[in-house]
């Protein structure tokens, strides 16, 4: 997402999320880069589903529209996005508006809870000061501000618990730990309705949603014609399932991969192509 996006009609804003647009164009720009975190997870995540989180012929503007677990997913695997960027950001170096300044070491970035509490808040609290609506009544913002923190939870407390997170697969792991985390409480989430109060929300079932579940209030579907499945599969991701009962084509292709690779020291790693044939189904 470009930054002029998340600022737009910065001329109307009002609060702290215009004093961000117009005084802090760098965590403007990694918010920008959150948004799109958070986009590729959730895209990740429901790869082998009817909806897959995609952002075509604005769909995903559909689903935003719409009060479904959908779109409590994509809002709370956004802000879960820009807390991480943020945080990240704060860490490297990048921002260096952050609330207790360190030295900033490139290799030993997001060092557990013991190491970077301050880039943790500091992510934490710039996110929820831009993306909270506060009105009082309106029921859609509250919700929406609830499945915000459902998202910057997951960031916080998963952040606490991880104790090293060094390159790129540390922080692959750690965004799909959060997206799984999400996931699971998209699978439980919870339909709501406006409390006497006016304040809140209360929900339709025995068990009231806690601060880490998604609260729901159908989706803008592209369709499946064309989507990978797998035969067999017992998932979501089954032919069946995910072509909606209708008929697949097989294929196998050819692809080159890097193999039998060998460490030289120092320090470079070479390795052959082989040659591996792919078997692939999609819905027709």
């Amino acid at each position: 997402m470009e930054p002029a996006r998340v600022c737009k009609k910065k001329r109307l804003l009002r609060g702290r999320k215009a004093r961000i647009c117009r005084k802090e164009p760098k965590v403007v720009r990694e918010i920008a880069r959150g948004v799109d975190l958070g986009i590729r997870e959730c895209q990740n995540q429901f790869r082998f589903h009817r909806w897959n989180c995609s952002t075509l012929r604005s769909s995903m503007k559909k689903v935003l529209m719409k009060d479904t677990r959908e779109a409590a997913f994509v809002d709370a695997i956004v802000a879960a996005g820009v807390v991480y960027a943020l945080t990240e950001a704060c860490a490297q170096g990048r921002l260096l508006d952050c609330q207790c300044r360190r030295r900033h070491n490139a290799a030993n970035h997001l060092q557990g809870r013991t190491g970077c509490d301050h880039f943790v808040d500091f992510g934490y609290h710039k996110s929820r000061d831009f993306m909270n609506r506060k009105r009082v009544g309106d029921l859609r913002a509250t919700i929406l501000s609830h499945n915000y923190e459902a998202g910057r939870q997951a960031v916080r407390l998963h952040l606490e618990r991880v104790c090293r997170c060094h390159g790129m697969s540390g922080t692959c792991s750690l965004k799909t730990k959060v997206g799984l985390r999400l996931k699971q409480r998209f699978q439980g989430a919870v339909r709501v309705t406006a409390g006497n109060s006016g304040k809140g929300f209360v929900p339709e079932t025995v068990r009231p949603p806690g601060r880490e579940d998604i609260a729901d209030r159908r989706t803008g579907s592209l369709g499946t014609r064309g989507r990978l499945c797998k035969l067999g599969s017992q998932g979501p991701d089954d032919c069946r399932t995910l072509c909606c009962g209708r008929k697949v084509r097989s294929r196998q292709t050819v692809v080159s991969v890097a193999c039998n690779c060998t460490f030289q020291y120092c320090c470079n790693v070479t390795c052959q192509t082989c040659l591996e044939t792919l078997h692939e189904t999609t819905c027709l």
